[in-house]
């Protein structure tokens, strides 16, 4: 579901006039933006399982997107609007993706928050977020999945430029660090330790990984205590 038709879902089905209000003022908000031309970033993400390697185990498959992992990121300068089309070919998980530490100013619905700000979207269903990067937030932050352990592999490198370049550089490089586990611990494995009571420890990740790599070959022992 796009969030244009989210936005005539809630307000057909608001329950006060202050509610259909803001809803008409989150709709001109952004069709204003559009009619004064600015430009839009737009990024076709398709949602996916595919098989990892860990150190010196068989593979697992995790979230990649486009057939990435990390997933690609996310590019823009300030003032201009941030659309992504999101399709979830994932067989049997649903998923959002929320981007973190962006405050969506008149566009809540481009949160990812399930069941708060939408809802989650199904294998083979859509979703479209849109929203504007604004001039208060230059800087580098990241986006996740967010149902439940789809967020340990589903996130990549969201990047608002500043207009302005007040640090000189050599070169631009994406790190991005995330635990793993192995195969034998399946998301199924993990939450029933997390949801029990008391609650069950999952225990240390089999790796670290950088960019989905670890530091060494498979055929390295690694994990916890390990120095590369």
């Amino acid at each position: 579901m796009t969030s244009k038709k989210l936005l005539l879902y809630y307000f057909l089905t608001a329950n006060s006039l202050l509610q259909r209000l803001f809803v008409i003022i989150i709709t001109i908000t952004i069709l204003s933006l559009l009619a004064t031309g600015i430009n839009i970033r737009e990024y076709n993400f398709t949602i996916t399982y595919l098989p990892i390697k860990d150190c010196g185990n068989p593979n697992r498959d995790v979230i990649h997107i486009n057939g990435a992992y990390p997933p690609p990121p996310i590019r823009a300068s300030v003032g201009e609007i941030i659309r992504v089309n999101m399709i979830n070919h994932m067989q049997k998980d649903n998923i959002t993706l929320h981007f973190h530490g962006i405050r969506q100013r008149g566009t809540p619905l481009a949160d990812g928050v399930p069941f708060i700000t939408q809802y989650q979207t199904e294998p083979n269903k859509t979703y479209t977020y849109e929203f504007v990067a604004c001039p208060e937030q230059a800087g580098t932050y990241f986006y996740h999945s967010h149902v439940g352990l789809t967020t340990i592999t589903g996130h990549g490198a969201l990047i608002i430029y500043d207009k302005t370049h007040p640090f000189e550089y050599d070169d631009e490089r994406i790190i991005v660090l995330s635990d793993f586990w192995n195969n034998t611990d399946t998301d199924d494995v993990l939450e029933a330790g997390l949801y029990a009571s008391p609650l069950k420890f999952v225990g240390s990740p089999a790796d670290l990984l950088i960019n989905g790599r670890t530091g060494g070959n498979n055929n390295d022992k690694c994990g916890p205590d390990k120095i590369w």
